[in-house]
């Protein structure tokens, strides 16, 4: 005899009861476990115990690529008795539910010792009950038929599902999931249907377009590359989807831009711009492509002033008064040597480390959890990088920009007050730091008479003379440091040698331990960080202005300098 009537009604209530199609397998099981509690005192031990092992079953959860169904802890209870089956089968079989049925058989098949074959067959007849309209609901249980139909090897089974779902790309609008996921069948397989499918994906891709849907359209074009990248047949060759997926790139920026939403905009002209690089030489001749990269590339440069202009709209500029902090530092300079300079205290990165820890904890669940990514761009609006939040590149970048924050304030409020100060006590002159530099155990002979320059003209408060100096002289340092270390700086190349970068430079530092992390950090957030300063690169390339070279960042840059060549000085011999 079988459960009571109504606890069977019951049972079919939890499943067919969903009017959105979607099978929600954790809400299924707690109804399921709730029904459970409620008549298991009312019922004998079989049938409690019956109730009992649908609710384990429920908590059996498909696993991407693994043969087994992964049991889910959410209940207590034990695992169900193969003595215990039979009843439970015939209990799915009178609650008649296309999703509780390829649940169970699945279960034996896979997941118990029960590896019958007619199992395997009762499980795919019930995947295949699925209705086919709601695919995109459903789509991990047509892939497991799929991937069942294939353990166990049941080939009128996977001709069948492929059949329907063929079938349906056709008749129902669903060409792209369908071909997300006949894509990962044996290419041999896929191949036989490729041509359709994206025919039909194409068309999907045209009525998205029409009606503006971009977002949608892209992920489609994604789709169509993937299969043109595997060389199966197709209805556009790669070149042209590549084109295509370009211009709903543009499409889509310039919507964004009429939306005033700026970022976006510049993402997606730069992913439109990418693609259109990608094309073979000839297709782009042929297609007057440069033409049209061109014109991306303006509309990027338009952009980034949106860009700027909004920022400089929107953004809170909070005024931060340096009055006691300026007066104090020249109440401690006053009738002091100029060494006392020395005595300030740099911008630290376990500081800012701390900082950046603390503030994560402050911040709320949902931007902690939910704000997938951050971006950076600097002053004119460029792109420096896109990230994932909680990446370490992300975390790098917020340290490196906090740095330069830092070291802005202590630059306007200590070090521009305490130079001033002590030039007005001291009688110093250039010869003050010549001694300095010869004495200096890390600047090479022959560039001592730079290094006083540098340090002079930054005296002088011209930062941005010091500045040009003191960039391609940190790099010489880091190599000359290297080289007295016994370790090579060029770069070996069966065409010819040259010296590494400064980027180079500094692995190689981290990696002999000539230089800490703390200091390395250091140099790459004042000189060659894309996300700091980036001083080295901004004067070697030539994109350095007359503001920023003399700003309190190179103000600090001179410092800091100044600093490193005095801590590194020849000791001084006892008389």
């Amino acid at each position: 005899m079988l459960l009571p009537p109504d606890i069977i009604k019951s049972i079919q209530r939890v499943f067919f009861k969903d009017e959105h199609f979607y099978h929600d397998e954790f809400l299924y099981s707690s109804k399921l476990n709730d029904l459970f509690e409620e008549h298991k005192d009312s019922l004998d031990h079989v049938d409690s115990t019956a109730l009992q092992n649908l609710v384990v079953l429920s908590i059996h959860k498909i696993k991407l690529k693994e043969m087994a169904l992964e049991r889910m802890s959410v209940w207590n209870y034990n695992d169900i008795k193969k003595e215990e089956l039979p009843y439970l089968e015939q209990i799915i079989e009178e609650v008649s539910c296309y999703w509780l049925s390829a649940k169970f058989y699945d279960y034996l098949w896979s997941t118990t010792t029960q590896k019958n074959f007619t199992n395997a067959k009762k499980a795919l007849i019930s995947y295949q009950s699925f209705p086919i309209e709601n695919l995109l609901n459903d789509q991990s249980y047509w892939e497991r038929a799929i991937a069942l139909a294939t353990w166990a090897d049941v080939p009128e089974a996977y001709e069948s599902i492929i059949d329907n779902l063929i079938s349906a790309a056709a008749q129902d609008d669903l060409a792209f999931i369908v071909a997300r996921l006949l894509i990962k069948q044996p290419k041999k397989v896929f191949s036989l249907h490729s041509l359709e499918l994206t025919k039909l994906v194409k068309q999907a891709i045209d009525t998205l377009i029409s009606e503006k849907n971009y977002s949608i359209a892209i992920s489609y074009w994604e789709l169509l590359l993937k299969i043109a990248n595997r060389s199966l047949p197709s209805s556009l060759n790669k070149n042209e989807i590549k084109h295509l997926y370009s211009d709903t790139y543009y499409r889509w920026a310039i919507q964004e831009r009429e939306r005033n939403s700026h970022l976006l905009t510049a993402k997606h002209f730069r992913s439109a711009l990418s693609l259109l690089e990608s094309l073979d030489g000839k297709y782009k001749t042929k297609h007057n492509i440069d033409s049209l990269e061109q014109k991306i590339e303006n509309e990027l440069v338009k952009t980034r002033e949106d860009i700027t202009k909004q920022f400089e709209v929107s953004a809170q500029i909070h005024n931060l008064d340096l009055t006691d902090m300026i007066t104090q530092t020249k109440r401690a300079m006053h009738d002091q040597s100029f060494e006392a300079i020395f005595s300030i205290q740099g911008v630290n990165l376990l500081n800012i480390r701390t900082l950046y820890f603390e503030s994560k904890k402050d911040q709320g669940f949902f931007v902690r959890t939910f704000c997938g990514s951050i971006s950076f761009t600097d002053e004119g609006g460029k792109l420096l990088g896109s990230y994932p939040t909680h990446s370490a590149e992300a975390r790098y970048a917020q340290w490196v920009q906090s740095y330069q924050r830092g070291c802005n304030l202590l630059a306007s409020g200590s070090i521009l007050p305490a130079l001033h100060t002590l030039k007005n006590g001291n009688n110093i002159d250039k010869e003050y730091f010549s001694e300095l530099i010869n004495n200096c155990l890390i600047i090479p002979t022959s560039q001592r008479a730079l290094a006083t320059n540098a340090l002079w003209f930054g005296y002088c408060d011209d930062f941005s003379t010091s500045l040009m100096l003191i960039c391609p002289l940190i790099e010489s340092m880091l190599r000359f440091i290297l080289q007295e270390s016994g370790i090579p700086t060029v770069t070996i190349n069966t065409a010819c040698e040259g010296e590494k970068s400064i980027s180079l430079l500094l692995k190689l530092s981290k990696k002999h331990r000539i230089l800490d992390s703390f200091l390395k950090f250091e140099i790459e957030a004042l000189f060659s960080d894309r996300h700091g300063f980036n001083f080295r690169n901004k004067v070697a390339h030539g994109i350095i202005d007359d503001q920023s070279s003399q700003s309190y960042g190179a103000i600090y840059v001179w410092w800091w300098f100044l600093r490193a060549v005095t801590l590194y000085q020849t000791p001084v011999q006892p008389d």
